[in-house]
């Protein structure tokens, strides 16, 4: 249940992995496999700690991260974003392919009259029954207006406490042959959690 919230709440081939320093640079920055870009205007990497109710919880494999890459866009016609959802046990350094779902509607909302007030189209998938899970949102200014033909992840960095750096090198290709092939450096905070009723 707190990896569907988190992921709510809120990507293939050889590869050298981090900047020769071993600092990877902060925010989004293409590889050298792309045709298309993104560049999201927020960025962040967030720890839902399957600890609750105190400060400091404890780093465990059940944590759920959530990076998220949000765009322009919002209701009528939804968001660009792509959100990444992982636990601290994924494969680093090699290909995490995710099995996709068809593309269609993600989400919607209605007012009270039942008008329809915010319809968000996407694609959703997923890797090692929801180690890994992927949501593509197609809004405004989407790098392609195609649904994706696969998304493979790479893991370069993972965070082991809170302002370290999480590297993800993203590959997505669309129907239509763009792709979108870039890397992804966030610092990690940790969301405050309270414990569920009962």
């Amino acid at each position: 249940m707190r990896f569907a919230i988190a992921l709510l709440v809120a990507l293939a081939g050889c590869h050298t992995g981090l900047p020769s320093n071993g600092t990877p640079p902060i925010g989004v920055t293409p590889d050298d496999g792309g045709t298309l870009s993104f560049a999201p205007s927020d960025t962040k990497l967030v720890r839902f700690a399957q600890q609750c109710g105190v400060q400091n919880p404890v780093f465990s494999n059940e944590d759920v991260y959530s990076l998220n890459l949000n765009g322009p866009g919002g209701p009528p016609s939804g968001r660009t974003a792509i959100l990444i959802s992982f636990r601290r046990t994924v494969p680093i350094n090699q290909d995490v392919p995710i099995t996709l779902m068809p593309f269609g509607v993600i989400f919607s909302s209605t007012d009270s009259s039942g008008q329809t007030t915010l319809t968000q189209y996407g694609q959703s998938g997923q890797f090692g029954n929801y180690l890994v899970t992927l949501q593509w949102l197609r809004g405004p200014n989407a790098p392609d207006s195609q649904p994706l033909a696969s998304a493979t992840l790479d893991f370069l960095a993972l965070p082991q406490k809170d302002g370290d750096v999480a590297t993800v090198r993203m590959v997505l290709v669309f129907e239509d042959g763009g792709v979108l092939d870039q890397v992804v450096s966030e610092p990690l905070t940790t969301a405050l959690s309270g414990c569920p009723a009962g």
